[in-house]
């Protein structure tokens, strides 16, 4: 459970099988209020469901995989777009991220610590969209995002 600053529960944690996060639960977003999470049998999150605070249905986000490397992902919500992962060859360290639209697609560009956990994304711009700082255990908490 997380509290706010007066101690109120704000998020509930279910967690499934092998103890994954199954549910969220948020109370007082404005954006959200709950999300659920499958995995299979390796243990890769395949989809998700989150529920906007004001949407009738759930956004349903698949996940497509090789191996341990996310090949990308779709929404129902965003149908002629989907989003692609690039890895540097011969390595699970991710080098891009292709967001398309239609017949548009952006580019982000990851840039790792040598153990290959990305630090920030920038951009095709060069300006950074995604900031985060690692622990010793490879624990990585956002710093920033655009």
């Amino acid at each position: 459970m997380r509290h706010d600053t007066h101690r109120r529960v704000t998020q509930r944690f279910s967690y499934g099988d092998a103890h994954r996060v199954s549910r969220v639960e948020i109370d007082g977003d404005a954006e959200f209020t709950k999300a659920e999470y499958r995995y299979d049998a390796p243990g890769r999150r395949t989809g998700k469901q989150v529920w906007h605070r004001h949407a009738r249905k759930p956004e349903r986000t698949q996940y497509a995989w090789s191996g341990l490397q996310m090949l990308g992902e779709t929404s129902d919500t965003h149908p002629d777009g989907a989003v692609q992962y690039i890895y540097i060859e011969n390595s699970d360290e991710p080098l891009a991220r292709v967001d398309s639209h239609g017949e548009y697609a952006d580019i982000f560009w990851y840039h790792t610590e040598q153990n290959g956990l990305p630090h920030s994304v920038t951009d095709s711009n060069g300006d950074i969209v995604w900031r985060g700082a690692s622990s010793a255990w490879a624990a990585a908490c956002v710093k920033a995002r655009r």
